[in-house]
């Protein structure tokens, strides 16, 4: 598997739709290849962050943050 491969098989991997012998040679290349795990290690952490952000609670707006919406209606902006 080469770095392109492995991007392109991330999703697979994270989905378990990964063949074995794909995730072996998946975990072979990222043995050997720094830029490789690096760019796994920020992967994984975008779909935590993003996991995060969307299974958070609802916060209401901000009073100043309506105001201004309101008050541009009223200006016919």
């Amino acid at each position: 598997m080469n770095c392109r491969e492995l991007t392109q098989a991330l999703t697979d991997r994270r989905e378990g739709r990964l063949a074995p012998a794909a995730l072996a040679a998946l975990d072979a290349h990222l043995a050997l290849c720094p830029d490789c795990r690096c760019y796994v290690d920020k992967f994984e952490r975008t779909i935590t962050t993003v996991g995060d952000i969307a299974n958070a609670p609802p916060e209401p707006a901000p009073d100043a943050l309506i105001r201004a919406v309101l008050d541009a209606r009223r200006r016919g902006g």
